[in-house]
């Protein structure tokens, strides 16, 4: 890993950090999520100004990336991880794999953005039932990826020796197999986070109107977009908010593909 990945991983982990632990010190704000001023005017505490009902930003801001982050961080564990045991059980050409590829094709005729819409309103607003949305729907993607990397590594003579060694293919693949593709797993879980965290936020922002029980950094750009003019750190705030917590892994995997060449 080169220095310049170093950096982006580090200040991802700064961020992750800083969102997961930012709700511990609402408490030191005296009712933060009542109104208490004018729709959209300035001042408030770090003259990050209030919403559009008169609510102060920041605390809103230090609630809303927590929920975001654990939920898109979940989606790439879960995605990437069934993405690839069904990727090796694919590739190594086990009975009922052609069953089982075209049943995952089918599931590229699903919008996914469609069906994670309507599980979040149908579990009021929670991002985590779009998890497993998510997880299914994206396998047809993951898979055929995984089962193209490791395809290949199966017909080489190391993992042939090793099968007649070990007792237990499952074990040749951990040890074997699953060390040669870890970086390749390392960018793409990263990738994954990344369009988790767009998936997730494009949800919560169209569904924003009909959810009022969260303070979700993309549902507050979409809440207060209409009094812009007035108080623009309204939205700017959250939305700059969702950058710092994507761009940083983007600009690590493009490091890393960098490295790899």
């Amino acid at each position: 890993m080169t220095r310049k990945s170093k950096f982006w991983i580090s200040f991802f982990a700064f961020i992750a950090v800083v969102s997961f632990i930012s709700p511990i010190f609402i408490t030191f704000f005296d009712k933060p999520f009542t109104s208490q001023s004018m729709a959209f005017s300035s001042g408030g505490p770090f003259n990050l100004g209030y919403d559009y009902i008169g609510r102060p930003i920041l605390p809103q801001l230090m609630l809303g990336g927590r929920d975001l982050m654990l939920a898109s961080l979940l989606t790439a564990i879960l995605t990437r991880f069934l993405g690839i045991m069904v990727g090796i059980y694919l590739a190594g050409k086990k009975k009922f794999g052609k069953f089982l590829r075209f049943f995952l094709d089918v599931l590229l005729v699903v919008p996914a953005t469609v069906v994670s819409l309507a599980t979040y309103n149908a579990f009021s607003g929670s991002v985590y039932a779009v998890i497993p949305i998510s997880t299914i729907l994206s396998l047809p993607f993951t898979s055929r990826y995984y089962e193209s990397n490791v395809r290949s590594l199966f017909t080489l003579p190391f993992y042939e020796f090793a099968i007649l060694r070990e007792k237990y293919e499952i074990k040749v693949i951990i040890q074997e197999i699953i060390p040669i593709i870890s970086k390749t797993i390392l960018t793409d879980m990263s990738s994954s986070f990344i369009g988790a965290i767009y998936m997730i936020s494009s949800v919560t922002f169209i569904s924003s109107q009909t959810d009022s029980s969260s303070f979700l950094w993309p549902k507050m750009v979409s809440e207060n977009l209409s009094g812009f003019s007035l108080n623009p750190w309204a939205s700017l705030a959250p939305l700059l908010a969702i950058v710092l917590l994507s761009a940083p892994l983007s600009f690590f995997v493009d490091s890393m593909e960098i490295d790899r060449l």
